[in-house]
């Protein structure tokens, strides 16, 4: 990471300028009284982020307790560091190309953010600043042609070895309806030629056909340095679409676009004026999912519902999908104080990570927990793996074109696709490519079923092709022993489930049959509150509903592994099944202090599988929260935030790591239907 010093007797006017900026989210921050304060520049002569303008007008008063009375008259550090912006203004020739946002408020009186296209620049960059009321700008940063954006005031700056603080970066191709998400909802009802040429601008006339679309992330730098997060777009035909903006801006300033416009309003929008207010926070699961991919998990997830409720309460926009994820883990308990599971010493007993094999999310603990913990820490994994489901098929919609997505659904659709989700844990079991739509509301779940036997087939020819019998024997895909287990083996572990489970499997080709037992959740891990559609309301779900839902989840479960049971091999005729509990019920219904002890013992020996280094000890100097907790040379595989694709418009090295970085913060996490970095391997048991 780059190391920043204070170099205050370096500053150019670009030096000032940033200085400045930096002095005014310094203060908004962390109370800052005087200019100059944390201005932070790059040893090797470049400079980090500051922003520009406090649009807060609080008295000087309120933040300081230690001025003199002399300086009552004196004026504020915000008025100094925007004395110092436009103390570097210049006029505009009348050909320059400009645009003024009057849309953001909270700016000083006869100020405007916008863009202009400088001389200097021959249309390979363009300025992005404050516009005066006489017409002179002021530049803030400068946007390349490459999708970034850098700090400093001058157009003809060298950006070579400066780090952006924003980056559109590219994350592939989509095949979408071009309504609603590419053409601005109030395009017909323009008046004259403007509405027209809007309309048949894409493809020359207007229809909701399908139409191929790049799509990517915008990430910018955060008060630590790292990249994080933040919006996503849309680009067709040379306009853009911004989505999941935490702003909540006019249709006119999110859909088509052009590049200098959708760059202007998402630095602006989505970094800038946050920045400004302290409340730089990614749109809705990304910022959760960067929170569990680095922080311990009890303390990310209770800062990430905090965020979401930040942002609510600021007049900024939340997803109905974190909405949902703060429902889920309040009735985990996750958000109230769970005795065994608090940090000690700033190092938290649980850890969480997920599996290379079904991406589902897992916790693990370093040291034995009591019964009750425990199973807290069990309901905790369930919601979260709830939550990333949920997040995995909107990220499908979005790919495919359905709706809703996550910018547009909502709480209660949230809680339904999650209950459909929990029906018929078949839908997104393994992860797919597919672009066909799936309706989890509507889906009698036939087709899912099917469609594991067929991908139990397709992985059998796989496997069998690929390594063969090692016996050497000349057989079938379908009559190889040998083939049959490691396509079960196989296909179990990666089977994605909201619940973890243990399962074993014997196969007999010979005499045509197979068996399986298995060991999954029980009544306990049930939801305690779901939504009704009929009424619109949140209803409580007794134990009787709870055991019915649990009863016929693991009768889906059973279903789904009998159907990959029987198409791994087509000799198979007959499929048993023993389903079993792990005696959550048991222990809860008759509070035996016998069987929670026993029950705490089995979850040890439970958790030893994956790793039996666990629960051997642990110190008070282990690493504290923000830390890999444990020791990755006994894990598995260590956490790994590689990137999933190339990111941005030819980003220089350094740029698309950093890219890389805040993309993989906001999925590396969430078990979706791409494969996601940050992977651990889970052993020992399946799901």
């Amino acid at each position: 990471m780059p190391k920043f010093n204070h170099h205050a007797s370096k500053k150019g006017h670009a030096g000032r300028i940033s200085a400045a900026l930096e002095s005014v989210s310094s203060g908004l921050a962390r109370g800052a009284r005087r200019l100059g304060t944390d201005v932070w520049r790059l040893s090797a002569g470049t400079r980090r982020f500051g922003v520009a303008g406090d649009s807060i007008d609080h008295p000087v008063a309120e933040r300081s307790d230690t001025r003199s009375e002399d300086a009552d008259d004196a004026p504020s550090w915000q008025e100094m560091a925007i004395h110092e912006v436009l103390g570097h203004a210049v006029a505009l020739g009348p050909l320059v190309k400009r645009r003024e946002y009057l849309q953001f408020k909270g700016l000083p009186r006869g100020l405007r953010l916008g863009w202009a296209q400088m001389n200097e620049t021959d249309d390979r960059a363009f300025s992005l600043g404050v516009f005066r009321d006489d017409g002179r700008f002021s530049q803030l940063a400068l946007a390349d042609d490459r999708g970034r954006v850098f700090i400093g005031a001058e157009p003809t700056m060298d950006t070579h070895d400066l780090e952006p603080c924003l980056i559109f970066g590219k994350e592939g191709t989509v095949r979408i309806p071009r309504a609603p998400r590419m053409t601005r909802p109030d395009a017909r009802e323009e008046q004259g030629l403007t509405g027209l040429m809007r309309a048949l601008r894409i493809d020359g006339h207007v229809d909701d056909k399908s139409v191929d679309a790049m799509q990517g992330g915008i990430v910018g730098r955060d008060d630590a340095g790292q990249m994080m997060w933040l919006a996503s777009w849309l680009k067709r035909g040379n306009r853009y679409t911004l989505e999941q903006l935490r702003a909540d801006l006019p249709s006119s300033m999110r859909h088509d676009l052009e590049y200098r416009d959708a760059v202007a309003i998402a630095f602006f929008a989505a970094y800038l004026l946050p920045r400004m207010q302290d409340l730089l926070i990614g749109f809705g699961s990304g910022n959760i999912f960067r929170r569990l991919n680095r922080e311990a998990p009890i303390g990310a997830i209770r800062r990430s519902v905090r965020d979401t409720f930040q942002a609510g309460a600021n007049g900024m926009r939340t997803s109905g999908l974190e909405e949902y994820f703060a429902d889920l883990m309040r009735e985990a308990g996750a958000l109230e104080p769970i005795s065994g599971l608090e940090a000690v010493h700033g190092a938290e007993p649980l850890h969480l990570y997920t599996s290379t094999y079904s991406g589902g999310y897992f916790l693990t603990w370093d040291s034995s927990l009591e019964f009750s913990p425990a199973l807290s820490a069990l309901k905790i994994e369930g919601n979260l793996n709830r939550f990333a489901d949920v997040s995995a098929l909107l990220e499908r919609n979005a790919r495919t074109g359905a709706l809703p997505i996550e910018d547009t659904v909502t709480r209660a659709e949230a809680a339904q696709i999650d209950f459909a989700l929990l029906q018929d844990p078949a839908l997104i079991a393994f992860r797919s490519d597919t672009a066909s739509v799936i309706d989890p509301l509507h889906d009698d779940g036939k087709a899912a079923v099917l469609q594991m036997m067929r991908t139990a087939r397709e992985a059998a020819s796989s496997i069998a092709a690929q390594h063969g019998d090692p016996t050497g024997a000349e057989t079938s895909a379908s009559d190889s022993p040998w083939v049959y287990r490691q396509t079960m083996a196989t296909l179990l572990c990666n089977m994605r489930l909201p619940y973890r489970f243990d399962v074993e499997f014997r196969s007999n080709l010979d005499r045509r049959n197979a068996a399986i037992a298995f060991t999954t959740a029980g009544m306990s891990m049930m939801p305690t509150s779901r939504y009704d559609i009929d009424t619109h309301s949140w209803q409580r779900v007794n134990d009787e509903e709870r055991a019915r839902m649990s009863a016929w989840y693991n009768l889906r479960v059973g279903l789904m592994m009998a159907a990959i049971s029987f198409g791994a091999g087509e000799g198979i005729d007959e499929v048993s099944l023993h389903i079993d509990s792990i005696g959550l019920e048991e222990a809860v219904a008759k509070q035996d202090s016998a069987i929670a002890a026993l029950m705490g013992r089995a979850f040890a020996a439970f958790d030893r599988m994956r790793n039996p280094d666990a629960g051997i000890g642990s110190s008070k100097a282990d690493p504290k929260d923000g830390d890999i907790h444990g020791d990755p040379s006994k894990t598995s595989a260590a956490i790994d935030d590689a990137p999933r694709g190339q990111h941005g418009h030819g980003v220089a090295s350094e740029s698309a790591q950093d890219a890389n970085d805040a993309q993989g913060s906001r999925g590396a996490n969430r078990p979706g239907d791409v494969e996601r970095p940050g992977d651990v391997e889970r052993s020992g048991h399946a799901g």
